[in-house]
């Protein structure tokens, strides 16, 4: 018998957690995946025959079974799997923690398959809710009552390079073929239907962890009359839907780097690439331009491609060059330059277009030195492979947009189509962040308020402001509290009093503060005030929700309170509000040198000199045109290089 938890497992979270929706990332080759199956079967055989047939699967160490009927697993349980398998041909034991469950696996990078019943069934009870369901984390739509039946067999595959249908040539459901009318999530990928054309199969890929959907009822006829045939390829898809969801080793599929701040779409396979020249003399290189809202330490690069010759070299180094405002018609600028070494990973796909197969390698590149970037400033990547030799070829996302060819004389030329990559930061965002509005005001004494966030990089909290509005004195009582799970207790690890004076309706400063928030923690952010009479100002919203830096988990309330804040605060003490937002502001000054020493780098971080000013001139104007002019002798949005020593001092400050 499998039914059991598997003791004595460890799952470890990684560094830098990268998304794998089909199960890449690691090094190269065959791997084997630990499988749980949490079944809502009643009949005595069912999940024993479907764990047979899984476990079968040479890419399958073990499988264990668990009917959910009488049990839900703990997230503690389900991290010890590579990937599960949920369906509900009954009842589970609690549908809305299981959901939650569920929704808290995927979000630490686990791979779930959900089969019918669960997205059809009439009765909510035999369903996944919770946060599955309220935050949507389906491939095919939940839609009660859309039950389909009557035979059916494999129809259309709308992607037959896609791992899921790898292998699967025929299936028959049976004589009644259980799926489902429902539509697909908007981010879903329709894979395979029915012959009658409901989906068989879908996946997602914008989700941490995998995601797969099958409108197929697990059970095959060798336990149930009316379940799929068993001489046909059912199991083939199941096993296959598990594998590639998982975040195995060697599995096909392409990978993203966590939150990255730019990308394009996935390569694909059936485009050309694009092919630097490195011909002594005459290198050219194509590049991609970018921008990030936020800014910080830009230090991880995924690319993807091809070698002419077949086989990747064991390791590949590049030189990573970043340009400064690149025009097609202009020369450019170059701002950073950086070297990485990688060991391609071989994704398992082929690159179609070319007169023989290649295999598609994908390079997850760690500069050195990393970029610091700035705020809003537009820059152009380009990777040059080292050293030269012209194998490596760039593989194209798209063949629509435009990249440009820099040129070794300086110059550049227009290309269309988009080169396949990604750009990531490990935290150290710069900027300020609106949260609510002012469509409902509200006045009270004895207040706490604020928002429940978590972060996928470590950031630093520089200052939080508060839309209010009252008279005389008041002592504001700024927060930050942390907690390992989102409803644990949250322990003060930042507390501040401002006392102003106000005269009415201002936004409210902590002033300048440094709080380090960890990635994948839970942080309360917020103030209160004692029995002073403050008014605040809330907006609609729907939380939880992501945002530019991480997810807002909830927004938060305690009434009738007494500061300053000294002991923790347990969850169950927290009013949550669903459905609005406070007028509440945070600012983070990252861990970067800012805009400081960008050019010549001879003063280090956090001082500039006049050549750094200089070079950055073009930009800053762009972005601080009230920050130009300082000597009044230019004009509005004109900058000089007496200005720019004039606001030497005060720039400088504000880089670390």
């Amino acid at each position: 018998m499998r039914n059991g938890f598997r003791p004595g497992a460890v799952w470890l979270v990684p560094a830098l957690m990268c998304v794998a929706p089909f199960g890449t990332a690691g090094q190269t080759g065959p791997c084997e995946i630990s499988v749980a199956l949490y079944g809502a079967e009643s009949t005595p055989g069912r999940l024993d025959e479907i764990a047979d047939k899984i476990e079968a699967d040479p890419r399958v160490k073990s499988v264990q079974t668990f009917n959910i009927e009488s049990m839900t697993p703990t997230l503690a349980q389900l991290l010890t799997y590579d990937a599960v398998m949920v369906w509900t041909n009954g009842a589970p034991q609690n549908p809305s923690l299981l959901g939650d469950t569920l929704a808290d696996y995927v979000d630490l990078n686990g791979g779930v398959v959900v089969a019918m019943f669960a997205m059809a069934a009439p009765d909510p009870a035999r369903s996944i809710t919770g946060r599955f369901l309220d935050e949507n984390y389906y491939c095919i739509m939940r839609i009660p009552g859309s039950i389909v039946s009557g035979r059916a067999a494999l129809g259309t595959v709308h992607d037959p390079t896609h791992p899921v249908i790898e292998n699967v040539q025929t299936l028959d459901g049976g004589p009644n073929s259980f799926r489902t009318s429902a539509p697909l999530h908007p981010n879903a990928t329709r894979i395979a239907d029915w012959s009658t054309g409901e989906v068989l199969a879908a996946a997602r890929d914008d989700l941490i962890g995998g995601r797969v959907d099958l409108g197929l009822w697990p059970p095959s006829t060798d336990s149930a009359s009316n379940g799929w045939v068993a001489s046909t390829d059912g199991a083939r898809l199941m096993a296959n839907a598990i594998f590639a969801v998982s975040a195995c080793s060697g599995a096909a599929g392409f990978t993203l780097c966590d939150s990255p701040i730019a990308s394009s779409a996935m390569p694909d396979p059936s485009l050309e690439c694009v092919r630097p020249g490195l011909t002594p003399g005459e290198e050219t290189i194509p590049t991609v331009s970018f921008s990030t809202a936020t800014g910080g330490v830009i230090s991880e690069i995924t690319l993807w491609g091809v070698y002419d010759k077949g086989a990747a070299p064991p390791e590949q180094p590049f030189r990573i060059d970043f340009w400064q405002r690149l025009e097609h018609a202009a020369p450019r600028r170059l701002l950073h330059s950086a070297t990485a070494t990688a060991t391609p990973l071989d994704t398992g796909i082929m690159q179609t277009f070319t007169g023989s197969p290649l295999p598609i390698y994908e390079f997850q590149l760690t500069l050195d030195p990393p970029l610091e970037a700035v705020a809003g400033m537009t820059l152009w990547m380009g990777p040059t492979p080292l050293p030269a030799g012209g194998r490596w070829c760039w593989q194209l996302a798209s063949e629509s947009g435009t990249y440009a060819i820099a040129h070794t004389n300086g110059t550049f030329t227009k290309a269309t189509g988009t080169p396949a990559h990604a750009i990531c930061r490990p935290g150290g965002a710069t900027g300020c962040f609106d949260f609510g509005g002012s469509l409902f005001t509200h006045t009270g004494s004895q207040k706490f308020r604020g928002h429940a966030f978590t972060f996928p990089f470590d950031e630093h909290l520089s200052e939080i402001r508060a839309d209010l509005s009252f008279v005389g004195t008041t002592s504001l009582h700024w927060s930050v509290l942390e907690s390992q799970t989102r409803e644990g207790d949250y322990t003060p690890v930042f507390t501040s009093v401002t006392t102003p004076t106000g005269s009415g309706r201002s936004f409210y400063s902590s002033g300048s503060i440094d709080v380090p928030l960890l990635k994948d923690r839970f942080y309360l952010v917020g103030l209160a005030w004692g029995a002073e009479s403050v008014t605040y100002y809330t907006d609609r919203a729907t939380i939880p929700r992501s945002w530019e830096l991480g997810r807002m988990e909830f927004a938060f309330g305690i009434n009738d309170f007494q500061p300053p804040l000294i002991d923790p605060i347990p969850f169950s003490s927290l009013i949550l509000s669903p459905n609005a937002e406070y007028a509440i502001s945070m600012c983070f000054g990252g861990q970067s040198l800012c805009v400081c020493d960008l050019f010549d780098q001879s003063t280090g971080p956090g001082v500039c000199d006049i050549f750094d000013f200089l070079g950055f001139q073009s930009a800053y104007v762009l972005q601080n045109p009230s920050a130009c002019d300082l000597d009044t002798s230019t004009g509005v949005g004109r900058c000089d290089i007496f200005d720019f020593l004039a606001f030497q001092s005060g720039f400088v400050t504000g880089c670390r």
